[in-house]
């Protein structure tokens, strides 16, 4: 049995709020993308990354929850190996 998205090929990766909140308005019912790779909850406060970079991580993760919270997308992780998962949207019907 299969759980969460069915991925023919690696969807396309967005990481910046402003692309991940307009697919998420133009996709259609189905479509697949990746939000964030890695531990999104550590990446969130991994301060090697630099202010710039967690301020980005933070503001994807917040729309994603965001766009879940308003019913336009389904979240999935895909584990990807150790400490590393892709983060999907999948983009609902409606």
């Amino acid at each position: 049995m299969q759980y969460g998205p069915s991925l023919a090929a690696d969807p396309r990766v967005i990481d910046t709020p402003l692309h991940l909140a307009a697919w998420a308005e133009a996709a259609p019912a189905g479509a697949v993308i990746v939000y964030h790779r890695g531990l999104l909850m550590y990446d969130r406060g991994n301060f090697r990354q630099g202010l710039d970079k967690r301020i980005l991580i933070n503001k994807v993760g917040n729309i994603a929850r965001d766009l879940s919270d308003q019913g336009l997308v389904h979240l999935f992780q895909r584990r990807e190996g150790d400490g590393v998962c892709a983060y999907l949207a999948v983009r609902r019907e409606g």
